[in-house]
């Protein structure tokens, strides 16, 4: 059984193959303007320490203030 395609889809999907089947794209260039910083020269991020679990946060929270004690 036949299925029948518009010609607009048709057309559309035979310029898709075509652009598709023409030459790949060049590798980009490279440029000399570029300089190249070794990456020991780069500022360092500094590490963001981890959150605290929240065990101990809560832990915490109670054990702190004078009228909490006894309770954590």
């Amino acid at each position: 059984m036949q299925i029948k395609i518009s010609r607009k889809a048709k057309e559309a999907f035979n310029m898709a193959r075509k652009r598709k089947r023409s030459s790949p794209v060049p590798p980009p260039k490279k440029d000399e303007n570029i300089i190249h910083i070794p990456k020991e020269d780069l500022p360092k991020r500094r590490r963001i320490p981890p959150p605290p679990s929240q065990f101990h946060k809560d832990k915490s929270r109670y054990t702190r203030h004078p009228k909490h004690k006894g309770r954590g």
